[in-house]
């Protein structure tokens, strides 16, 4: 597998001081909130760059630094007070896409499934078991299947699944069958069902799983 969070911003660290983490669609910020690094104090930018600037240099000068950026407005230089400091740290972008891509170790035909099925790899708790489960032989469908595997909370293959969604079905439950449809992957899960028992979804299942 390819690095994590974790693991990119301490090989950063390991070559510079101050490190900007750069998230200029603001989709990274509970991940810069939850990161802890070993010695490492965070800072966001809050329309405080001079504070910075003095805490970086002035007040902390052997402390390294995590410096959050998320707003990156065309301004004159000379009212950048962080601009040197940026130009000779490193610099962490955070493209949650990227980043699982790297994560994952993902050949780049996978990206497009990535993002469409994205809602399912921002929990940190799928992303770990989905890592267990997959083999680097892995094709796209297989890892939906897993996909499907992880949500499902099943340790078997398919029948697990199916097994799992008639148990909601009887107690009138429905959570993970919505979260199959909210990571996109109710399509495809239809046409396992159909291809592997040729089952196709009935006027059954609408009645009672109107979702």
């Amino acid at each position: 597998m390819g690095l994590s969070i974790y693991d990119s911003l301490k090989n950063l660290f390991s070559e510079k001081r101050i490190v900007f983490w750069h998230d200029n669609k603001k989709e990274m910020y509970e991940e810069f909130l939850e990161i802890k690094l070993e010695k490492v104090e965070k800072i966001e930018i809050k329309n405080n760059e001079f504070s910075i600037k003095h805490k970086i240099l002035k007040e902390k000068p052997d402390q390294k630094f995590l410096v959050y950026k998320s707003e990156f407005e065309e301004t004159d230089s000379k009212d950048n007070w962080l601009l040197d400091i940026e130009k000779y740290s490193k610099i962490f972008n955070a493209d949650k896409i990227k980043i699982w891509m790297n994560e994952f170790d993902f050949e780049p035909y996978f990206i497009d499934h990535i993002k469409k099925h994205r809602i399912f790899f921002n929990s940190e708790r799928r992303k770990k078991i989905l890592k267990e489960k997959l083999k680097k032989e892995d094709d796209t469908s297989i890892l939906k299947k897993k996909m499907l595997l992880v949500i499902s909370e099943s340790e078997e293959d398919i029948e697990g699944l199916v097994g799992t969604l008639f148990d909601e079905c009887f107690f009138n439950e429905d959570s993970k069958l919505k979260l199959i449809k909210r990571c996109g992957l109710e399509e495809f899960m239809w046409k396992l069902f159909e291809n592997e028992y040729n089952y196709k979804k009935s006027a059954y299942y609408l009645k009672y799983w109107p979702y």
